[in-house]
């Protein structure tokens, strides 16, 4: 799972134009998941990010389950949560290898994502746009 960030006007950016970030589960028990800064070179993101593209970046090992709750990002003394309560597991429930997730543009709050993700090739990644990001209110 590939989750793109964006400034304050939208602008895809890299990842280390954050203050930082943090996501949970960090270590799951029941997923054998890994963690990068992934850099796409290759045009496999195309035509929805341009080859060079930077991303935050989860991928399973071995039996290919991936489970995020939350990815925090901070920019400029703001924090911005994003909640996506992901459950992938490609061996029990045979999709998309990939998701290629687009955030709104960075803003103080907390978001969550729309499930079920949309489907998708089996091979290659399936695109999932910012709109399926709503706002929830404060204190949520």
């Amino acid at each position: 799972m590939a989750l793109l960030v964006r400034d304050e006007q939208g602008a895809l950016i890299h990842p280390r134009e954050l203050d930082g970030y943090t996501y949970t589960p960090e270590r799951p028990d029941s997923s054998d998941q890994r963690h990068r800064v992934e850099h796409r070179t290759d045009g496999r993101w195309r035509p929805h990010v341009p080859p060079g593209a930077h991303a935050l970046y989860w991928w399973g090992r071995g039996d290919c389950r991936v489970h995020i709750d939350e990815v925090v990002l901070t920019r400029g003394g703001q924090v911005m949560r994003l909640r996506l309560n992901l459950r992938l597991d490609t061996g029990a429930d045979p999709g998309p290898t990939e998701y290629l997730v687009d955030t709104p543009a960075f803003q103080p709050g907390t978001w969550e994502l729309r499930m079920p993700l949309p489907g998708g090739k089996l091979q290659g990644p399936a695109w999932v746009t910012a709109a399926r990001w709503r706002r929830l209110p404060d204190g949520d």
